[in-house]
């Protein structure tokens, strides 16, 4: 199971950042009470989506202009993913673009993969990005990139995302209960709207940037798979 690769992990930089965090002391296993509640939860959803719950496979999408976070899975007979659940989120810092460089804020944009889980987090419950990834390290600065970016419960966030509680104990669930490596895309906003060309002029420096997302976001709204992700020298990301 993907829990036994995951370790416990220090409080979120994000608690840091914005000197807000739960005081209160753990007086229980926050994680089997989460799971408690939430099991019969997914189990719903995942079977509004015509999926059974457990599944191996599970996708996260992040829209940040319109603060939406998806939960995507699919059963191991079925390719395809499937839209299970879109998640508002509560707090979300900066503005549109990558994050590059230390304290400055930002969300990162681009393709990532959750790589711990933080049953202890001053937010309740949290999930690691593993920003920087190699993109990020070839276009952020190099001696102070930024790290410790979280998925996590509450309600404010500087650089995480802030899901409120009773969301990250869904998705902290349905990430222990994965056996396959659970990657995350984060985007400036949906990227094939109709609105989307005119949201890109506002930040003509990120045009370049932005257009290698759209390819990555185009390959899997088209098809329902992810393609496979992979870096050139000048951190580019390139899809197939």
């Amino acid at each position: 199971m993907l829990r036994r690769l995951f370790l416990w992990v220090p409080v979120s930089l994000c608690a840091a950042v914005t000197g807000w965090a739960d005081s209160s002391p753990v007086q229980e296993d926050r994680v089997a009470v989460a799971r408690q509640r939430v099991t019969s939860i997914l189990v719903q959803r995942f079977a509004a989506a015509g999926l059974f719950y457990p599944v191996s496979s599970i996708f996260f999408r992040v829209h940040k202009m319109e603060r939406e976070f998806e939960l995507w899975a699919r059963n191991d007979n079925d390719g395809s993913y499937r839209l299970v659940q879109i998640y508002p989120i509560f707090g979300v810092s900066g503005h549109l673009g990558p994050k590059r460089r230390e304290g400055d804020r930002q969300v990162p944009e681009g393709f990532y993969q959750i790589d711990r889980l933080n049953p202890k987090s001053e937010f309740h419950l949290s999930l690691r990005i593993n920003y920087p990834n190699a993109a990020d390290q070839k276009k952020s600065d190099p001696a102070a990139p930024g790290s410790d970016i979280y998925v996590h419960g509450g309600q404010r966030s500087a650089g995480c995302l802030a899901l409120g509680d009773d969301a990250i104990e869904e998705i902290y669930i349905v990430t222990q209960d994965a056996t396959s490596p659970v990657p995350i895309s984060i985007f400036p906003a949906r990227m094939l709207d109709s609105g989307w060309p005119d949201q890109a002029k506002s930040s003509p420096d990120q045009i370049d940037f932005w257009n290698t997302l759209r390819l990555g976001y185009r390959f899997f709204s088209e098809r329902r798979q992810l393609p496979i992700v992979t870096v050139d020298e000048g951190g580019n990301y390139l899809f197939r």
